[in-house]
């Protein structure tokens, strides 16, 4: 079976609730000053390991070496395998309102987060993400981020204060010691706003590996500076009310070809490719609708996939031919609902489009998917696309009666 690639997508400053499909988060509008004063406290955190906070810098966060070579065979994923996403889409659903499940925790099971950052104790779990790009030679960056509303107020954000308020205060004495006992130093912190006096502001610290690495799976691994966010509304300003919390952001360097999250190296190899093809990006992230939004009675938090790779047009065009057949992994078949038996699955069909063709699918016979080539003919690229979306209130379709 052909191996298969997938998705992710950039840091953002601030992030925020969206309803369908569309992006989280936006950065906020100005970036207005640069901290880097020093701290030393105890951090308020009843889970994590307090350790002297790291001295300041004066220096921007210096450029990482690149990750170190190794013919061994590559780690074994982290997180969840495709059966598990059943019960963590029931899981994930709810855990804005549960303040038992620790945003960490999720993280870890859900995306293998691969640092433990815990957030604030009485925090809940709100956002989720996993992207990829390339880098050069031969490298793949990989972004875990996690984001969790606050329980107990952290304060605000006062950009014009000369130590940014008590929100950054916070953050500071909190994440300082954490971080210094992971092996990671303070460089600087930055604050903006959203272009809007008096707020809603935000700050985000930034640690640099003392080494330069971390270990990931057992194995070092280089790693970019990570962030540490405090929003004062991180969901979106909504009746008057603000609603803040943290972002946690880990970027490493892997090895090209080597897929951290165990169900998307299983989607990769479940998914039919043409030779030649080759991993252009991937995301892995939660997404979040409305009440009165369109398929709100499928579930308001859910999880989406979209994994991207470059392939030749002849090549593309040429699998159309196939493709319904090559799904052979029972897990992420080519199937649709069927339009005349409710609760049964039936054979998709290929659709023909201005610029290629599409696929419906079905992961684990519940989350509809697709699978898409375009081609541009006037620069002769094409590419193929994979998309899931996984709502918590699916239900397990069954193969037509006879």
């Amino acid at each position: 079976m052909r191996h298969l690639v997938m998705v992710l997508a950039l840091v953002f400053a601030g992030c925020g609730s969206s309803d369908s499909d569309d992006d989280a988060g936006s950065e906020p509008a100005l970036t207005v000053a640069t901290t880097e004063a020093a701290s030393e406290t105890t951090s308020p955190l009843t889970n994590a390991t307090p350790d002297t906070a790291a001295a300041p810098t004066t220096t921007a966060p210096t450029t990482t070496t690149a990750a170190p070579t190794t013919t061994e065979a590559p780690p074994a994923p982290a997180g969840a395998a495709l059966e598990d996403l059943v019960e963590l889409i029931g899981v994930w659903a709810t855990a804005d309102t549960d303040a038992s499940l620790a945003p960490l925790d999720l993280a870890e099971r859900i995306i293998g987060f691969p640092l433990a950052i815990p957030v604030p104790e009485g925090a809940t779990a709100n956002d989720l993400e996993l992207r990829a790009r390339p880098l050069e030679d031969e490298l793949w960056e990989w972004t875990w981020r996690y984001g969790a509303v606050a329980g107990p107020d952290p304060g605000d954000v006062d950009i014009n204060a000369e130590d940014k308020g008590p929100g950054a205060v916070f953050l500071r004495e909190t994440y300082d010691p954490i971080m210094g006992g992971l092996g990671f130093e303070y460089s600087n912190s930055t604050t903006s706003d959203p272009g809007d006096p008096g707020g809603p502001n935000s700050t985000n610290n930034v640690y640099v590996a003392d080494s330069g690495t971390i270990t990931v799976a057992g194995v070092e691994r280089s790693v970019d500076p990570v962030f540490v966010w405090l929003d004062d509304d991180l969901i979106g300003f909504e009746d008057g009310v603000e609603t803040p919390g943290f972002i946690v952001d880990v970027p490493v360097e892997l090895p090209e070809g080597e897929i951290p999250l165990l169900f998307l190296s299983e989607l990769i190899e479940g998914t039919p490719l043409p030779d030649g093809a080759e991993l252009a990006s991937a995301t892995f992230r939660s997404q979040s609708r409305q009440a009165d939004s369109f398929d709100a009675d499928l579930g308001l938090r859910y999880l989406t996939v979209e994994i991207d790779w470059a392939v030749g047009i002849e090549a593309g065009a040429a699998l159309a031919a196939t493709v319904l057949d090559s799904f052979d992994d029972p897990r992420l078949r080519a199937t649709t609902p069927s339009f005349f038996e409710e609760g049964s699955f039936e054979p998709s069909r290929l659709s023909e489009t201005s610029d290629g063709w599409r696929h419906d699918l079905l992961l684990l016979d519940r989350y509809p998917g697709t699978f898409i080539f375009r081609a541009d003919e006037d620069d002769g690229t094409a590419e193929l696309t994979l998309r899931l979306v996984i709502e918590p209130l699916r239900q397990l379709l069954t193969p037509p009666a006879g």
